[in-house]
């Protein structure tokens, strides 16, 4: 690929990367190791479905309508729906202390909401090396398990990744689970607008819920983050052991196109030898239904595009103060031009939008079933699960200060463009198609400064690790959405770091799943919350949470009858 579209041109973009990689490496050097970064490569096949697949896990599941009304004698001491009872009495066991246990549970949640770990800003730093270290803490001392800070130095688009948190307990089971950890949160603005402080965790009622903990990060992701570890700390304390060996994977870039997991993971694949990739992912919906959720992943590209002044224009040819403020040439003028490039049904879009794979028979059904219970149109949902999607995140250059009526002509104008895109397409193909046609269409002086580029994942639930989420929501009585066999992207519109758990360089079965319920995660709004205690019915609270994880866990390892 030509470097100009992979870097910055101006040697002095790189250097100051450098410097701030160099500080925040010289910073903590005495608490981390460090791994450079590497090459993403070619991305395999993504993985299909394991051998010997159970069907009858396929079948559809119990017949449910919406309780009038659970009586408080039969609810749980935290006003869940009554536990299941066709489970081990270990698990059951493990159920108690999660009840017992609760309040402390909870206060491991609010400690970590406290930490404003935000990896988009540097002044988000020291709160991302507070949550590395709080997890680490934890995965160490209260389970018991070995787990390091890792810093992983520049990633392959130029700016440094932020720590990684490794830790793995080896307990002799026969089968390992990763749990991949999101850790980092998305900035507050506007913070004025927050029932409750963003990183307070404070806990309000919210109707129809008893009570939610409001904070940025309580639903994205560290509500059901934390739900997974406390499962596992009370499993610990019932049991002894776990019922599967654990790989912990710890991401504070998320947000940040995954800058520093990439760079060590794809470095790293030996350290990642397990049998599947589980977690709870988005828990249930608000109306009490379950999700099987696999590893459906929307590609993800993003980067800035700059223009200069023309290079070799005088103050004679019109480019001076002045007269320069009105002429086409003027770098905001010419930067917006350049935009419409991009707009919706272009030849560029059209370009970029030929390796697209269309969904499978088995998809196309399911994509019309998610229109019926959407309420949305088949063809929204076809468009943007077909479709490569184009986002102008901010445009700025030149006067931006309010109230202020000073002229000069801007020395540079820039925009932030966001792309979405679905299977078979390449983010890397991508950015080569974008460079030429911008060079074709007389725009050679612009800069492309690639940020970083997320991969698409197809999801495919036919799994043993998927199986035992079925099983799970059975057990519970929960509803659950069924998704098609083999193959599939879905309805997904957000993107995570699927890949490199289903491509290369693993190639694992990846499944979520669970209970539980919290809003703020596709976009980030004020008021972020993570429900507590549910609603008594159908939407289960924080505990309810914890023992589906719990209960996964023992039907993946064959502990429950």
């Amino acid at each position: 690929m030509d470097s100009r579209s992979m870097t910055k041109s101006r040697s002095t973009e790189l250097a100051k990367r450098k410097l701030l990689a160099s500080v925040l490496v010289t910073g903590f050097v005495a608490q981390i190791f460090h791994f450079p970064g590497t090459s993403l490569g070619v991305l395999a096949t993504p993985v299909t479905s394991d051998a010997g697949v159970l069907a009858e896990a396929r079948e559809l599941p119990t017949p449910w309508r919406l309780p009038a009304g659970i009586p408080t004698g039969q609810r749980t001491m935290h006003g869940d729906p009554p536990d299941p009872t066709g489970v081990s009495d270990e698990l059951k066991d493990v159920y108690r202390h999660i009840d017992t246990n609760f309040d402390a549970h909870v206060e491991r949640l609010r400690e970590w909401i406290k930490i404003p770990s935000i990896s988009n800003l540097v002044e988000g730093q020291p709160g991302i090396w507070d949550s590395a270290r709080f997890l680490r803490d934890l995965i160490t001392e209260a389970l018991g398990c070995q787990a390091e800070i890792y810093h992983p130095g520049i990633g392959d688009w130029g700016a440094p990744g932020n720590p990684v948190v490794y830790g793995r307990c080896d307990v002799g089971a026969e089968k390992t689970i990763i749990d991949y950890v999101m850790a980092d949160v998305m900035p507050i603005w506007p913070e004025e607008d927050w029932p409750a402080p963003p990183f307070g965790g404070q806990i309000i009622k919210k109707p129809p819920y008893k009570k939610v903990l409001v904070g940025r990060g309580a639903s994205n992701q560290k509500g059901h983050e934390m739900a997974q570890l406390n499962a596992l700390i009370s499993i610990k304390a019932v049991t002894g052991a776990l019922p599967v060996n654990m790989i912990f994977i710890v991401d504070h870039d998320e947000e940040r196109a995954e800058i520093g997991i990439r760079s060590f993971m794809m470095d790293h694949p030996e350290l990642f030898e397990a049998d599947a990739v589980f977690g709870l992912g988005a828990g249930q919906r608000s109306n009490g239904h379950g999700n099987v959720g696999g590893a459906a992943s929307i590609g993800n590209l993003v980067f800035d595009l700059e223009t200069h002044p023309i290079v070799g224009l005088k103050a004679s040819d019109g480019m001076g103060p002045g007269v320069g403020l009105w002429l086409p040439e003027q770098p905001m003028w010419r930067h917006m031009q350049m935009l419409q490039l991009f707009a919706e049904d272009s030849e560029l879009r059209q370009q970029m939008a030929e390796e697209v794979i269309q969904p499978s028979p088995a998809e196309m059904d399911y994509l019309r079933s998610q229109a019926e219970l959407s309420g949305r149109s088949f063809e929204e949902i076809l468009r943007i699960r077909t479709g490569v999607r184009i986002a102008i995140m901010g445009t700025w250059g030149g006067n931006m200060v309010p109230g202020y009526a000073g002229h000069h002509r801007p020395p540079v104008a820039a925009s932030k463009i966001d792309i979405r895109y679905p299977p078979n397409v390449d983010g890397e193909v991508l950015v080569e198609v974008i460079r030429d046609y911008l060079d074709d269409q007389g725009y050679a002086d612009i800069k492309m400064n690639v940020i970083g580029d997320v991969p698409w994942s197809y999801a495919n639930t036919d799994t043993e690790i998927a199986n035992a989420i079925r099983a799970m929501y059975r057990q519970f009585g929960v509803p659950f959405d069924e998704p098609p066999t083999g193959d599939f992207l879905g309805t997904a519109t957000a993107r995570w770091p699927d890949y490199l758990f289903t491509r290369m360089p693993l190639q694992l079965p990846t499944a979520r799943g669970g209970l539980g319920y919290g809003t703020g995660a596709h976009f980030h709004p004020e008021g972020e919350y993570y429900v507590i205690e549910g609603d008594g019915a159908r939407v289960y609270g924080f505990a309810g949470a914890m023992k589906s994880y719990a209960t996964t866990l023992y039907n993946f390892a064959g502990l429950n009858p």
